[in-house]
């Protein structure tokens, strides 16, 4: 059984808190690895996406990745403009022209990838899916049901929205301090 968004125990709340508060640091730090300097501006309280994207003429593009752990589920979505994307392919050295979709599917990657090194030494480990992204004329999102939390990030001349939506089940736990680890970081050497 699911425990409605207003019925979160302590725990699942402590956790879903942690997850958004380390999901900002962990956009700033992606982005910024990239030499793209994000600032987050703020949170929808309307829970929606897409809302007042700047380019509104252009193409919206919608990438989402779920990630699952113990008792615990949910998605990570971001929804931007193509002529973000195409900067941020730019970025990182990408060919112009390139997919969007793809370039888009990746950094949802990456994001949630980020966001998974940074819960593991707080007890909250968690699986990744596959990115899936979209594209239309203009998307928008409607308000998940479940706990969740929609923050916007601002970059040179773009937008960018991120909603984590989570589903916690009864039972939900954090790992036991003595069962914890730390993830590698990018850069990090690894030896065998």
């Amino acid at each position: 059984m699911t425990a409605a968004p207003e019925e979160l125990s302590a725990v699942p709340a402590e956790a879903f808190a942690t997850m958004i508060s380390q999901l900002s640091e962990a956009a700033v730090e992606l982005f910024g690895s990239y030499g793209m300097r994000i600032v987050p501006i703020g949170t929808r309280s309307d829970g929606l996406l897409g809302v007042d994207l700047p380019g509104g003429d252009q193409t919206s593009i919608l990438g989402v990745i779920g990630y699952a752990g113990d008792k615990v589920r949910g998605a990570l979505v971001l929804l931007t403009s193509s002529t973000a994307v195409q900067a941020w392919h730019a970025a990182i050295g990408g060919l112009q022209g390139a997919d969007v979709c793809d370039t888009l599917g990746e950094f949802s990657n990456m994001l949630l990838g980020h966001l998974k090194g940074r819960l593991l030494p707080a007890g909250f480990p968690i699986l990744l899916s596959t990115p899936t992204t979209a594209s239309a004329g203009e998307l928008r999102i409607p308000r998940a049901v479940r706990p969740e939390s929609v923050m916007s990030f601002t970059g040179d001349g773009w937008r960018l929205d991120v909603r984590l939506d989570a589903t916690f089940e009864d039972g939900f736990a954090l790992q036991d301090a003595s069962q914890r680890t730390v993830a590698a970081r990018a850069g990090d050497a690894l030896l065998f």
